[in-house]
C-alpha cells in the first residue's frame, strides 16, 4: 500500500516535467550586460564607479601598502622618546592647577 502511494508520487513528479520549457531571458538583458562589459567605468552611479577603481588589483594592493604603512610610521612615532611623555605631563599638571574642581576641593573628613 506504501509502495503503490510512493510510485504514483514519483509518477505524478515525473508528468509534472512535461510541460516545463527552457527560461530563456528578456530580449534586452544581453545588451545590458554586454555594454556594461565594455564600459565598467561609466556603467551606474558614482558609488559603482568608485568601487570599479578601488577593485582593480594595483590600486587596491597600493591601498593596503599605504595603511600598513602609515600604521608603522605612527607606531614608531609613538613609541619614540619617553621624555616628551615627561614634558607632556608637567605641562598639563600646570594646566590643571587652575581648574576650579580638583581632588584638593574635597572636604577632608580627618579631625
Amino acid at each position: 500500500m506504501i509502495n503503490r502511494d510512493i510510485e504514483k508520487l514519483v509518477e505524478d513528479t515525473i508528468n509534472s516535467f512535461e510541460a516545463v520549457k527552457r527560461a530563456e531571458p528578456q530580449s534586452f538583458l544581453f545588451t545590458r550586460v554586454m555594454a556594461s562589459i565594455k564600459n565598467p567605468l561609466h556603467a551606474g552611479n558614482t558609488w559603482t564607479r568608485m568601487g570599479a577603481f578601488i577593485s582593480r588589483p594595483g590600486i587596491a594592493v597600493a591601498g593596503v601598502v599605504t595603511i600598513l604603512l602609515l600604521n608603522t610610521a605612527i607606531y614608531l612615532i609613538s613609541t619614540g622618546n619617553p621624555d616628551d611623555a615627561v614634558v607632556t605631563t608637567i605641562h598639563s599638571t600646570a594646566r590643571d592647577e587652575f581648574a576650579t574642581a580638583t581632588m584638593y576641593d574635597l572636604e577632608n573628613t580627618e579631625p
